[in-house]
C-alpha cells in the first residue's frame, strides 16, 4: 500500500507542473465543449502524471530510500559494536 501513497504524492506534486507544460505548449486556445472531449482530456493529464511519478519514485525515490535503509542499518550495527 505503501507505494501507492508515494505515487500518488508524486502525481499530486507533477500534476500542476504537467497542466502549466501542456497549456503553455498550445498555440490556440483550448476548446473543452464537448463532455467527451473533457473527460479525455482529464484522463490524459491523469495518466501522464501518474506515469511521470511512477518514473520519479523508480529513478529517484525507490534509490535514495534503499540507501538510507544502508545507511541507517550501518549506523545502527556501529552503535551496537559501540556498546560491546
Amino acid at each position: 500500500m505503501l507505494p501507492f501513497s508515494r505515487l500518488s504524492y508524486g502525481m499530486y506534486l507533477l500534476n500542476p507542473l504537467h497542466i502549466w507544460t501542456y497549456y503553455s505548449s498550445v498555440r490556440t486556445p483550448v476548446e473543452l465543449g464537448s463532455a467527451w472531449r473533457q473527460m479525455l482530456f482529464m484522463a490524459s493529464i491523469y495518466f501522464g502524471s501518474f506515469v511521470c511519478s511512477m518514473g520519479l519514485y523508480v529513478l529517484v525515490e525507490a534509490p535514495f530510500a534503499a540507501l538510507s535503509n544502508v545507511v541507517i542499518s550501518r549506523s545502527a550495527a556501529e552503535g551496537k559494536a559501540k556498546e560491546k
